[in-house]
């Protein structure tokens, strides 16, 4: 078998990384409900950067793939080019991540399970959900994966880790003698819990049912709710703007110290780039770099605390190589006051995605289903839009005070109440 670090250590002399990925899954596809295709795969990929002290003090870098049909000769052929290249590259330098041998394994109670046996019994389990009247699963894929990811580097640091998740993508349709609507689900978890799949299941039929017998909305202003994966969409995107990466290259729209909900009315916005969250698939105990994530509070009360992102930039911007966060992946939003949601207000259940833009101080999307809550009547609405200025919606937004942990790399509350959208 090739050893691909012997072979790179010899010639890249200034400095490598080589990351490698691999992965077994076990797969069900069904049409119809009716099983089309079972099948295992097993995947592996390797990636090598190597570095160059360029003589003007610059670091130059590149990366290139190592396939599992090259030879000693090929490699090497792969390798010398790849050092060229990266003496054309003139990079601020920067100390690669050091550390020793680990391996960490990621919770789940997947592990040990056969991954064949599991995909059969989340197949019954979404076939078990309430179709309702007219409702079907058009498409169903189902994955069940053991993943494994391993980093070495030139400083001695390797590390690797091991993570299990079930991934189900399907199609909920509602059918009558007019027309078929659909919705699309996508669902990634880590935690094998089959009752919690059928009632995520049975919710988006409930829906999709909703959605075929909705009403066009009318132009109003009216305080929206969103769900977890909009409210993790949202935060996501107010957090971008908070990287080492973005205040390096000048280009972040928020300062530490800023207060984003200045004159603030609503539920104060707390939010924590996290390394891990119960049944969150992007959980990790390191990055592709190898630094070894640390949980970072980075907006509290509204304010902006702290920033987080990678080594490289983390180093540029001159962060203790000791304090960098790495480059998390989960988020954690802490609960607000709000018991219940009542009064008019509308509910959004499916988007096209939230549309934020910090420079233009504008929030919207396009809301393909929601419920009108009106007292004790609900109304599913579709075909409408919604905006606002984003200045004025995060300091009067309200959290509930609920929690829920898991979908979307996102731990908080089930709803975040956006004040005052304008709807059209």
């Amino acid at each position: 078998m090739l050893d691909v670090e012997k072979i790179v250590k010899a010639k890249a002399k200034d400095g490598y990384k080589i990351l490698d990925k691999s992965s077994v899954s076990h797969e069900l596809f069904f049409v119809l409900g009716k099983t089309e295709t079972v099948r295992a795969t097993d995947t592996a990929e390797t990636k090598v950067t190597v570095y160059v002290n360029n003589e003007d003090g610059t670091l130059g870098d590149s990366t290139f793939p190592v396939y599992a049909s090259m030879d000693e000769e090929a490699l090497n052929l792969a390798l010398d080019k790849a050092l060229s290249r990266a003496k054309l590259v003139h990079n601020k330098p920067y100390k690669l991540v050091e550390g020793s041998k680990e391996t960490f394994e990621l919770p789940s109670n997947l592990k040990g399970l056969d991954g064949k046996e599991v995909a059969k019994q989340v197949a019954k389990a979404v076939f078990d959900a309430d179709m309702v009247k007219g409702g079907s699963i058009n498409a169903l894929e189902i994955f069940v994966t053991e993943s494994r990811t391993r980093v070495r580097l030139s400083t001695g640091l390797d590390k690797t880790q091991v993570s299990h998740k079930i991934s189900i993508e399907a199609i909920p349709t509602h059918t009558d003698e007019k027309e078929s609507v659909e919705l699309y689900e996508w669902y990634v978890v880590t935690k094998l819990d089959l009752a919690d799949i059928t009632r995520e299941i049975s919710e988006k039929m409930r829906e999709v049912k909703a959605r075929h017998e909705a009403v066009k909305g009318t132009p109003q202003t009216i305080d929206v709710a969103l769900r977890p994966a909009e409210i993790m969409e949202l935060v996501e995107t107010i957090t971008d703007e908070l990287s080492y990466g973005s205040k390096y290259m000048d280009a972040n729209a928020y300062e530490l110290g800023d207060d984003l909900q200045e004159g603030r009315t609503g539920d104060p916005l707390t939010i924590t780039e996290k390394a891990q969250i119960e049944g969150g698939s992007d959980s990790a105990a390191f990055d592709a770099d190898g630094t070894v994530l640390k949980d970072r509070v980075v907006i509290k009360d509204g304010k902006v605390v702290s920033l987080w992102g990678t080594s490289r930039y983390g180093q540029y911007i001159g962060i203790k190589p000791e304090d960098i966060s790495g480059d998390l992946g989960c988020l954690s939003v802490e609960s607000g006051s709000l018991e219940k949601l009542d009064g008019r207000y509308l509910e959004a259940v499916s988007l096209s995605g939230i549309q934020l833009d910090v420079y233009n101080d504008y929030i919207g999307g396009e809301i393909r289903l929601a419920y009108l809550h009106d007292g004790g009547k609900v109304t599913p609405v579709t075909g409408i839009s919604m905006s606002g200025k984003l200045s004025e919606v995060l300091p009067s937004l309200r959290l509930t005070n609920d929690r829920v942990c898991g979908a979307f790399n996102y731990e908080g509350p089930s709803r975040m109440l956006l004040k005052d959208m304008k709807i059209v």
